[in-house]
């Protein structure tokens, strides 16, 4: 009985998993769409206060590249904690945090797809229309399909599926990171166009004196 009772450590696990989950797949999703963007613009549509630097999608590959082998470690964690007392996998507290997590991940996925439909609707490309649907409708398969296998799963069996998955999904966020950092720039490329534009900004200032002076004295 003392296996099926929650502790501290059970309850900061969970969440941990939660958080990592749901913002690592808000951050995959920043990082596909804004490449998709990129690589395929539309001139059709105005963007006011454009980021040259791509800052938001450096802070996705960045946070992303932290919290996902956290959520990793932490997902091992609870497996481990799980195949070694088989009794918690009825804790309340894994059950709450793996259905609200799916159910935000779901609303985050559905969310998404309707935006993206919307676009559509209002004169997006079809080939980035199609390229995010597709995208969001696998995101939501592997999900789905993980956690049901984690919910239903036979703890008292070794199964090499979750090492298989991981290493897959890994090598698959990585292969997204480095598609992503060769399409808005390298480090190397943004200081360039950082050091460009505080070359531009000085000579824009240079010459505004220069007027200012000229002005001055006529």
């Amino acid at each position: 009985m003392q296996d099926t009772k929650s502790t501290v450590k059970d309850v900061f696990v969970y969440l941990g998993i939660f958080i990592t989950l749901i913002v690592s797949v808000y951050n995959i999703i920043e990082i596909v769409f804004s490449a998709i963007d990129i690589k395929w613009k539309d001139l059709s549509t105005v963007v006011y206060n454009y980021d040259i630097y791509n800052d938001g999608v450096r802070f996705a590959v960045a946070s992303l590249l932290v919290l996902y082998p956290i959520y990793v470690l932490l997902s091992w964690m609870a497996s481990k904690d799980v195949a070694e007392h088989p009794a918690k996998k009825e804790l309340r507290v894994r059950k709450a945090f793996i259905y609200s997590a799916l159910f935000v991940t779901a609303c985050t996925l559905i969310g998404t797809l309707i935006s993206i439909i919307y676009t559509f609707l209002g004169g997006d490309l079809s080939i980035r229309f199609g390229l995010k649907a597709v995208f969001i409708i696998f995101l939501s398969a592997v999900i789905g399909g993980y956690y049901y296998y984690i919910i239903k799963r036979d703890y008292t069996t070794v199964s090499k599926v979750p090492m298989t998955l991981t290493v897959v999904v890994s090598l698959a966020i990585l292969g997204l990171v480095v598609w992503s950092i060769s399409i808005i720039g390298s480090p190397a490329e943004v200081r360039k166009m950082k050091i460009d534009n505080t070359r531009l900004e000085h000579l824009s200032s240079i010459q505004q004196q220069v007027l200012n002076n000229f002005q001055s004295k006529a």
